[in-house]
């Protein structure tokens, strides 16, 4: 988990990106993987299961989300710091990321 900290220093969060994507894939049994959650939940009749709807969706709500940070940021609270440049796009990849692949999983 302290490899998380490489992500926040300039020059190293590159190399360190470079070099994850020339690690192999690892294999790994059938049987040892699960799905992350244990049932259906109310999530499932919400997001599409398309692979399109689902990308759809992500960047329609990442984008409402993003603009209702930025002004609740800037205009309601009056700083731009760190989390306006930092905390932002860094959460909204993630939920774009979990947004879209939410279905994907569940038919895995």
């Amino acid at each position: 988990m302290w490899l998380v900290v490489l992500f926040f220093m300039p020059v190293i969060n590159v190399l360190f990106f470079l070099a994850l994507c020339a690690l192999p894939p690892r294999d790994r049994a059938e049987d040892s993987e699960g799905a992350p959650w244990p049932g259906p939940s109310g999530l499932d009749g919400m997001i599409p299961r398309s692979a399109l709807g689902s990308a759809v969706l992500s960047i329609f709500l990442t984008c409402v989300l993003g603009l209702v940070f930025l002004v609740l940021g800037t205009l309601v609270i009056g700083a731009d710091g760190w989390g306006l440049f930092v905390a932002l796009p860094f959460c909204l990849g993630m939920f774009s990321a979990l947004l879209y692949s939410y279905q994907l999983l569940l038919r895995d």
